[in-house]
This record gives structure tokens, sequence and C-alpha cells, in this order.
């Protein structure tokens, strides 16, 4: 597929996107973006990267990101329990119930947006006839 081609079906669905060199940076949202690298108007690699506040996955693919990011709510999420129970002896019932669905929330949100945005990877990929 031609590079005018990819702009011309990336104009006509209206997805953000810059066009570098020989790179077509195709924006899904403010901090993930598909970046696909053409030579000889062929679509030679193509590559989604976060782009992030935070140390742990900035410049990672979206699957690293997420995978890091579940690990580090899951530690997060271990250790407040730990520090509540130690340094709360009187640790009521009633609050446990609470925080394990806002737990559950912590861990379930890197998923969920994994989920998402992969869904948009894969539309645009298609969209594209992107096999790599």
């Amino acid at each position: 597929m031609k590079k005018e081609d990819i702009i011309s079906i990336l104009k006509e669905k209206k997805y953000l996107f810059e066009l570098k060199e020989n790179h077509i940076v195709i924006r899904l949202a403010r901090r993930y973006f598909l970046k696909l690298d053409i030579e000889n108007d062929n679509i030679v690699k193509s590559e989604d990267r976060v782009t992030r506040f935070g140390l742990l996955a900035k410049g990672k693919s979206l699957k690293a990101a997420t995978k890091i990011n579940m690990i580090a709510s899951f530690i997060f999420c271990v250790l407040s329990i730990v520090f509540l129970c130690v340094f709360t002896p009187g640790f009521s019932s009633d609050f446990t119930g609470s925080l394990i669905i806002t737990y559950t929330c912590i861990m379930l949100y890197p998923l969920l947006e994994y989920l998402y945005y992969n869904r948009r990877l894969l539309k645009i990929k298609k969209l594209l006839n992107i096999n790599l």
C-alpha cells in the first residue's frame, strides 16, 4: 500500500496522524500511538508505543506497559492491605468489603484500558491491511 493511500484512508476515517520522513505516526489517544515505518511504498514495520508520565511504562509497547502497570497495582494493593492489617488492629469487616471492591477496580483498570486500545489498534491494522 502506498504512502498516499494510507494517508487518504486515515484522513477519510478522521484519525489523527503525523507524517514524518519515512514514518507515519497514528495517534490513538494522548498517550498511545502506532508508528508505521515505510520504505519503497511498503510498510516495513509497525509498532505501538505508550508515552506516559511514569517511569515504568514510558516508551514500551501497549502489552508490556499493561503488564508492568498490573504488576505495580498488584504490589501496591498487597502492600496497602499488609500495612492496614499491621497498623490497624481493629480492622473493621464492613470496611474490608469496600476495600476489596476498590482494589479490584484498581487492578482491573490497566486490563480494561489494554482491551480498549488493543481493539482500536487492531481496527487500524485491519483497515490498513497490516499483518506484521
